[in-house]
């Protein structure tokens, strides 16, 4: 997953989290943060005042064993932002990323091994003819 320009914080947890990572069913690993918020810096939010019973979030996403990849430049192309013709392909920082498979299911594509909804390599995407930017 790429997460990409986001305002405040990537990822906010709230109530008692801890219990969900520790016995597995919560993960977020082999993901991109590009330009988001503080990631940034490494100063660390006072997480007393949060509703998440001080879980930190930020020192969890960093955590080596989870693979994320925190950068302070975007992730995806220039052209992301042309509103009539926006390319949603990432950088090429992201193909030294390790990359998970994702789950077998009918929602997503099993043979992707890049990051992301939109392979960095191919001529089309699955986004042409299923949406449309119109000229503002």
């Amino acid at each position: 997953m790429i997460i990409d320009s986001f305002a405040i914080e990537a990822l906010d947890t709230r109530d008692e989290v801890t219990a969900l990572i520790g016995t597995g069913p919560l993960t977020f690993s082999h993901n991109l943060l590009a330009n988001n918020g503080r990631l940034g810096s490494l100063t660390i939010v006072n997480e007393t005042d949060d509703d998440d019973f001080g879980f930190n979030e930020e020192l969890w996403m960093r955590s080596p064993e989870h693979q994320n990849t925190i950068q302070v430049e975007t992730g995806l192309q220039p052209s992301v932002s042309n509103e009539s013709s926006p390319h949603f392909r990432p950088r090429g920082s992201t193909q030294s990323m390790t990359s998970k498979r994702p789950p077998k299911s009918e929602f997503f594509d099993e043979s992707a091994v890049y990051p992301g909804a939109v392979n960095p390599r191919a001529t089309s995407t699955w986004l042409e003819g299923w949406v449309a930017y119109p000229e503002a």
